[in-house]
């Protein structure tokens, strides 16, 4: 048994049947949904391959036990050990640590360029739904990780130093602030080629890049435009019979690349959500859309993430549940976002199999309404189960 790191070369991923991946327990709950995760990936891989794949967990430290052991929150050996490993999978990390406030995720995206945040929202058979057509949501949300909203250029009272800020605008008012948004074409076409790549190898319908040309007009235009002007180039698309929408057609099917207003997406998903399947999107509007989709499914209980960057092969599966911060040892929390997580790695690696056994013990845990506490509040009719053992009911189930 010959532990070996995960590799990329020629822009594809050569995973070894016993890769050393490491992890970050996280914050608060950390522990305790790291450890109902560990066993679920660990007993799926078990039953997938009967001993043929093992996955060696490495712990590497971020965050508050980071801080404790080494004085700082995100140490440069943790980087390097991502950067040497490749894919990791993350629990919750607080943002306020011993006074400081800089967000350790953003450091992680900023530090390994990590371009897309990659978020599937699905609906689970028998878990709780909140509104009408939840239970066909089956959607991928793609949206540029690098160029942040929260690090445009702003200025309070002064004039910004870009011609795209409209001239009627008071700049001399005292209570002006003006923020900015740009958008680089470089950036945004690598966010736009995952999202059109992730489409085709996953056999989806349909690419919509969901703007918003009403508010920040300059840059989401030129996000909306880029990608069309790519999928033409890159991928052989054509014009389709709406407008500027186009159709890239494969031997047996074809996929759609479209474009909408925001405002209309968040009407049209609710009442219509089959004529959405892969969602792309700047930074800009990215917090909206997602936390709108995910209340859908639970909130984000049952909403796993990654950020990736596709052209180096670094991937960090992290929970989602901002919730996860909140108990350390009480086992109250809720594994799932975690546990999805680790679906999305296994899948990420190839490891489909595994992934499946998973799904399977997810769906037969739900079904039997035994949940997670967190869940019992917004479910009738359920078992609430501690965090330990609704990963055992998981296994149960496989």
């Amino acid at each position: 048994m010959i532990r070996e790191k995960i590799i990329f070369e020629n822009k594809k991923l050569k995973v070894p049947p016993f890769p050393i991946i490491p992890y970050i327990e996280g914050d608060g709950a950390g522990q305790s949904i790291w450890k109902a995760t560990k066993d679920v990936i660990d007993t799926a891989i078990e039953i997938a391959y009967g001993g043929e794949r093992k996955i060696f967990w490495k712990q590497v430290y971020a965050g508050e036990k980071a801080f404790s052991k080494k004085g700082e929150c995100l140490p440069i050996r943790t980087l390097e050990n991502i950067k040497e490993h490749l894919v990791i999978l993350k629990g919750p990390l607080n943002t306020i640590i011993a006074g400081k406030t800089r967000s350790i995720n953003l450091a992680l995206i900023q530090e390994l360029e990590l371009f897309a945040h990659v978020i599937p929202i699905k609906f689970y058979k028998d878990s709780s739904f909140l509104a009408k057509n939840s239970e066909l949501l089956d959607i991928v949300l793609f949206h540029e990780n690098t160029e942040r909203f929260m690090e445009a250029n702003e200025c309070f009272n002064a004039l910004p130093n870009t011609s795209n800020f409209k001239k009627e605008i008071n700049y001399s008012s005292p209570t002006n602030l003006v923020a900015g948004k740009a958008v680089s074409k470089l950036i945004a076409q690598r966010i736009i080629r995952a999202a059109i790549k992730y489409a085709i190898e996953n056999n989806r319908h349909s690419v919509t890049i969901v703007n918003n040309t009403d508010n920040i007009e300059f840059s989401n235009v030129e996000f909306r435009d880029t990608a069309y002007q790519l999928a033409k180039a890159e991928f052989g698309a054509i014009s389709y019979k709406f407008g500027s929408w186009m159709v890239i057609k494969k031997e047996n099917y074809q996929i759609i690349i479209k474009d909408v207003q925001a405002d209309i997406f968040l009407k049209e998903f609710i009442l219509e959500p089959l004529q959405y399947d892969v969602i792309l999107t700047p930074n800009s509007n990215e917090n909206i859309i997602s936390d709108a989709l995910t209340q859908l499914v639970n909130g984000n209980s049952f909403t796993p993430s990654a950020n990736i960057n596709y052209e180096t092969g670094v991937a960090i599966f992290e929970v989602r549940s901002a919730t996860a911060l909140r108990n350390t040892a009480s086992e109250k929390e809720n594994p799932s976002s975690q546990i999805l997580s680790g679906v999305m790695m296994l899948e990420y690696m190839g490891w489909f199999e595994a992934a499946n056994f998973i799904l399977k013990g997810f769906e037969g845990a739900i079904a039997k309404n035994t949940l997670s506490s967190d869940l019992k509040r917004s479910t009738v009719r359920t078992t609430a189960l501690k965090c330990s053992q609704f990963g055992k009911e998981i296994i149960y189930n496989m």
